[in-house]
């Protein structure tokens, strides 16, 4: 059994409460850790927790994603809590309070850059402006073939579709864990999220079973219906390589993609026009495009306060 299956089966032991996506990320997050650390010593986590705080703000440079794996680590020591050995329960308290302090770093530097209302270096990398944003469309449609006859086709197809569903619905990663199928379909199951194509009203439906605030919103349904007619290409294509109705193949066309190598092929999608995308920049993006944050300073320098202000407290619907 690899490390990751048994930190997998670990986390839920203690946390069946969790739901699977939840504790694979979890269980991904540690394997990582682990191997940037070059250990499979899962022991590190609560005898050197400075040594795993000083790889992770090494090598991930995003606060939120700092984040997400310091929170892993506290995850995996909550599941050696109460083993009735004092020793080892000092340590990983110890352990889970620096983890804790270091997370309270990190929000506190979100906030303060969230705060400003500027963009951060690394967004700047990768923002689009709608002229940008058209262009890279004709680029990635020009490099789909007529006739989709390779994975190498496939995978320029899958990029073309993955551009434009993002330009549509500034989702998150949770996309990589969806099937596409036909309305038809019967074995419907909440560990995926469907895209749900209706031939007969030429309609599309996105349903949303896994995604980071699926237990405050619930299932999410959301209309595709523009993006029907290529869809439904997209589909006739992907179908010939799998048989499990996924939606995105890896680049080898062999299984389903993961999300972190969905965030890596959509990062990579701006190279043809030189940027950096980014599925959290493509979220800031579209609601920047919808918010006048420039004329809100202005009027927020006017009126003596900020813009988290005038949207908080002044603005109604």
């Amino acid at each position: 059994m690899s490390i990751e299956s048994q930190i997998n089966n670990m986390i839920f032991q203690s946390r069946p409460d969790l739901s699977f996506q939840s504790i694979k990320t979890y269980s991904s997050c540690i394997s990582k850790i682990l191997e940037l650390l070059k250990s499979d010593n899962i022991g590190v986590f609560y005898e050197k927790p400075k040594e795993v705080i000083n790889i992770i703000n090494e090598f991930y440079k995003n606060n939120n994603t700092c984040k997400t794996k310091l929170a892993s680590c506290i995850v995996l020591l909550k599941c050696f809590e109460n083993n009735k050995n004092k020793e080892l329960d000092d340590k990983i308290i110890n352990a889970i309070k620096l983890y804790l302090e270091n997370i309270e770093s990190h929000s506190e530097m979100i906030n303060n850059n969230n705060s400003k209302n500027e963009k951060s270096e690394r967004q700047q990398e990768g923002w689009l402006s709608e002229e940008e944003i058209e262009k890279l469309k004709e680029i990635l449609k020009s490099k789909v073939p007529k006739i989709i006859k390779t994975v190498s086709d496939l995978k320029a197809f899958r990029d073309y579709v993955l551009f434009l569903f993002y330009d549509l619905i500034p989702s998150r990663a949770e996309l990589a864990d969806t099937l596409i199928v036909n309305k038809n379909f019967k074995k419907f199951s909440p560990e995926y999220n469907y895209i749900i194509l209706d031939s007969l009203n030429n309609s599309a439906l996105y349903v949303l079973n896994t995604y980071k605030t699926f237990k405050t919103y619930g299932q999410k349904q959301i209309l595709l219906d523009p993006l029907y007619h290529i869809l439904k290409k997209y589909k006739n294509a992907v179908d010939k390589f799998n048989n499990n109705h996924y939606f995105l193949l890896n680049d080898g066309g062999s299984d389903k993609i993961t999300r972190n190598r969905l965030s890596v092929v959509y990062s990579n999608i701006g190279e043809p026009i030189n940027k950096k995308l980014g599925l959290s920049i493509n979220r800031h993006v579209k609601v920047s495009q919808l918010v006048p944050i420039e004329k809100m300073k202005m009027l927020a320098s006017v009126m003596g306060n900020s813009v988290p202000e005038q949207i908080s407290v002044y603005s109604k619907e």
